[in-house]
């Protein structure tokens, strides 16, 4: 069914020598632009790439051609046409996935202009310029719009990979690629999918807090997950690692743990924000509950059962200062002084801080620590403790790890090996 309907869109007049000779011309004029060593006629260069578009432009299908670049744009590796094709069927019925893939075929027509494929069929641009043109034809169209099409295609990527992991069935070679990919860039998709994952958004919520609860399933599809169980026991001076670990059991599922504690799973995606919190927007939660607006509500969604030392060790590990930021600010408005100094306290004890390259983020880190203990310190009964953390922490704000025995040197070296293997 979909070959006929396709050979429809992208032959109007039934004319198969008619497209054959339209393509070649537009591959030939394609070439000349990669194979062009000038660069100083910009104009000239657009208008040659519009040209280009307008030929493969069918007027009844553009919304499927531009969904299919956008697919391309915010994928972080090569894109194969077999995730293209699903992730396309997946758009066009809300319900899930045809049974019958997009052909082949298709895609390349409608995108052979300014894609390439190589011999696995991933798909890559044929040239920067012509990704830039692309990505700028597609901003200029959806640049009014109150969610920008771009987080609309990350929600998608999101949506995408829901389905995919929702099935129970055994996962197959398709479904393990898919959870490597994830792996590696799934917190890139949850934080572009979002203008601002502090401000209160019903559909990003439910759409995020979905991608959470398979994030089990997704982490017991790695192809390499056996290895990984196989490590328990070897990382215990590593809380935050050995929580990833201890947190699968053999069927793939998380343990729920004593008090029921998995809330850790968004910081392990890393928590979508792109900028440090402030204080101004815990600002309601100082109000009486009952005032509470669904902004308020919100943010005690977002930290019910994430304020505890295991969370917050595994923002330490990842260095994700808004994610640490976050944790201490709702600590701070929710429980006090007392349960600020506990989750910095078990830091300090629990997580090799100290031997993490000396960078920016390990910086900000300490000094946001600091931040909360001087906070701390203007209670009376938090006073003494509170002068002691600091202490520990300030000791650490060096870049000196010379003494340093090379056995513990060694073991973080392994913890670094095991957590790029992920």
């Amino acid at each position: 069914m979909w070959v006929k309907i396709w050979l429809q869109i992208l032959l109007p007049e039934n004319n198969r020598q008619q497209m054959v000779l339209r393509e070649k011309h537009a591959n030939e004029l394609l070439a000349e632009l990669r194979d062009s060593s000038s660069h100083g006629d910009f104009t000239q260069l657009q208008t040659a790439y519009q040209r280009l578009w307008d030929r493969n432009d069918y007027k009844s299908y553009s919304k499927i051609r531009r969904d299919l670049f956008r697919f391309v744009l915010c994928w972080r590796e090569p894109l194969s046409v077999n995730v293209l094709t699903k992730a396309l069927q997946m758009n066009s019925k809300e319900e899930g996935l045809e049974d019958e893939p997009l052909p082949e075929l298709s895609i390349r027509n409608l995108c052979a202009d300014f894609v390439t494929f190589d011999h696995n069929n991933k798909m890559g641009f044929a040239h920067d310029s012509a990704r830039d043109f692309v990505s700028r034809l597609l901003d200029e169209e959806t640049s009014n719009l109150t969610l920008s099409q771009n987080q609309e295609t990350h929600r998608q990527v999101l949506r995408f990979i829901t389905q995919i992991f929702q099935s129970l069935n055994p996962p197959d070679d398709f479904v393990r690629g898919i959870a490597g990919y994830c792996f590696k860039f799934l917190p890139y998709h949850c934080q572009h999918s979002v203008q601002d994952a502090l401000i209160y958004d019903e559909e990003w919520e439910n759409l995020f807090d979905g991608i959470c609860h398979l994030y089990s399933r997704i982490i017991a599809s790695l192809p390499n997950i056996e290895s990984l169980r196989s490590s328990r026991g070897k990382t215990r001076s590593f809380p935050a690692m050995q929580t990833l670990l201890d947190a699968l059991n053999h069927s793939g599922q998380f343990y729920d743990g004593p008090q029921g504690n998995v809330k850790w799973v968004p910081t392990a995606l890393g928590y979508p924000w792109k900028n440090n919190v402030s204080d101004g927007i815990f600002e309601p939660l100082r109000n009486n509950r009952a005032c509470w607006g669904k902004q308020a509500l919100y943010l005690e969604r977002r930290l019910n059962g994430a304020l505890n030392d295991s969370t917050m060790q595994v923002a330490v590990m990842r260095r994700a200062v808004p994610v640490i930021s976050f944790l201490l600010h709702g600590s701070w408005y929710l429980q006090g002084s007392k349960a600020v100094l506990d989750l910095i306290e078990h830091v300090m004890r629990d997580t090799p801080i100290l031997l993490f390259p000396y960078s920016g983020a390990y910086i900000a880190m300490l000094k946001l620590f600091e931040h909360f203990i001087d906070r701390c310190a203007q209670d009376v009964e938090s006073a003494a403790r509170s002068a002691n953390l600091r202490t520990q922490v300030q000791s650490v704000m060096r870049p000196d790890l010379e003494g340093e025995s090379a056995d513990i040197l060694a073991v973080i070296e392994r913890l670094r090996l095991s957590m790029r293997s992920l």
